[in-house]
């Protein structure tokens, strides 16, 4: 889907990078009537038919983004599923096409998460957390482990969710970078370590244990006990044989775990 030419490139970018180095408040009760939801008849088939052909003659000939988004506006409630996603789509596409960033690309995709099916929308929401606040710069970490693996949840669902999804296999890359930063960082795990020493610091080791503990029947919990287990078993140093055999190995054991 989106920019699935960007999309490639940020999750190869993140690759490549390891590879190189809810609730709101409460609010006050409504009336007891209520809108009733918008009923909109969905439209015959030689009737979509014409509006999907219309609608690749925009996206292929137009560069105005603005008559491209009124068009999907005007007519994605009377599609079927199997065409607003073709829709959105190809918005994706036009969308990569242009100067825009991925953060602009996904809050305007997002718009439409409530036209398409489960697996489109996660994907979006996926991608819009990401985009939003990437978890690396390509050699440092920008936010904490505790997020890194909230996003690799997300992911993980996603996969058990969709396994034959459009998208699992781009999702799967990007979980892959999640578990990998959440364990060795960017390649260098002594970033997790106590200052001059190898041996991890028990912040660290606390927040794996925390997210075992709150995610027990996960895949990334699977992971991060056998890395736990591991480091326990050598003192924590970070620099053990054994500890650097799990390192290497890590992409295979996030596999087996699928």
């Amino acid at each position: 889907m989106k920019t699935i030419g960007k999309i490639k490139i940020l999750v190869l970018c993140l690759c490549m990078g390891i590879l190189l180095v809810s609730c709101g408040p409460l609010k006050e009760d409504k009336e007891d009537t209520e809108i009733p939801d918008e009923v909109v008849e969905i439209l015959s088939k030689d009737e979509q038919d014409s509006i999907m052909r219309d609608f690749y003659n925009i996206v292929g000939n137009s560069s105005d983004r603005e008559a491209i988004l009124g068009f999907i506006d005007k007519n994605i409630k009377s599609l079927d599923m199997e065409n607003r996603e073709i829709m959105i789509d190809g918005l994706e596409d036009f969308l990569s096409s242009t100067d825009s960033s991925m953060e602009e690309d996904y809050i305007l995709l997002s718009k439409y998460t409530d036209y398409v099916s489960g697996e489109m929308k996660s994907y979006i929401e996926i991608f819009k957390r990401e985009t939003g606040n990437t978890f690396t710069d390509g050699e440092a970490l920008n936010v904490g482990i505790d997020e890194i693996l909230d996003r690799g949840l997300a992911a993980e669902r996603y996969i058990q969710d969709f396994p034959k999804g459009k998208r699992s296999k781009m999702v799967f890359d990007l979980y892959v970078e999640y578990m990998k930063a959440s364990i060795f960082g960017m390649g260098n795990q002594y970033i997790f370590a106590e200052e001059g020493s190898s041996k991890i610091k028990d912040e660290y080791l606390n927040i794996y244990e925390s997210f075992i503990q709150s995610n027990m029947d996960t895949k990334a919990a699977n992971i991060l006990t056998k890395y736990v287990d591991i480091l326990k078993r050598n003192q924590g140093d970070m620099n053990s044989e054994e500890v650097n055999r799990f390192y290497d190995d890590l992409e295979i054991t996030i596999g087996e775990n699928f």
